[in-house]
């Protein structure tokens, strides 16, 4: 039920990304009871004249990246935390799933574990970016306005001598 009100609310915003992520699915309804007030949706393939429910044909990786979408929708709790959303995915989807995260921050704190280290640098090489257009007084988009507001630290762990130290990373890191 809850997934249901969770597509239903957010279909076209949802369908958008999988359609961006260049996953060749997409949620439509199914049925629905005015009187009951309920729904239910179906993935299906966009060449599919069926339109039969194939959620079982997801690749692993495809079924991660609409679990974020949907994961990030939920408009429940002050504080996220995503462990690795974008390691194992092209250079397209990584920069995807990065903006994805920041659109939907909705004045949370996001915490991303990663230790992808070409992620982490998107984030700072967005919010670097975006600072030197401002400094140039030049209008940012409002995703770039989100990279120079949201980004904090973006930091690392390191392990050394059973020392655990904490590390901040900076663009000249790179």
């Amino acid at each position: 039920a809850i997934f249901n009100l969770l597509v239903g609310g957010n279909l076209k915003k949802l369908n958008n990304y999988i359609k961006k992520l260049g996953i060749p699915y997409e949620f439509m309804l199914n049925k629905h009871d005015l009187d009951q007030r309920e729904a239910s949706f179906l993935l299906h393939h966009v060449h599919d004249e069926n339109k039969i429910n194939r959620v079982s044909g997801l690749s692993f990786g495809e079924q991660n990246m609409i679990s974020l979408i949907i994961f990030l929708l939920i408009k429940d709790g002050e504080v996220i935390i995503i462990d690795d959303p974008a390691s194992s995915y092209d250079h397209f989807r990584r920069k995807t799933i990065l903006d994805m995260i920041y659109e939907f921050s909705d004045n949370r704190t996001i915490l991303v574990l990663s230790h992808d280290h070409v992620f982490l640098k998107y984030a700072l090489l967005h919010r670097e970016s975006s600072g030197r257009k401002l400094e140039m007084r030049q209008e940012l988009s409002d995703i770039e306005q989100k990279y120079y507001e949201l980004t904090g630290n973006i930091s690392y762990l390191e392990n050394f001598n059973d020392q655990c130290n904490i590390k901040t990373v900076n663009i000249i890191d790179f």
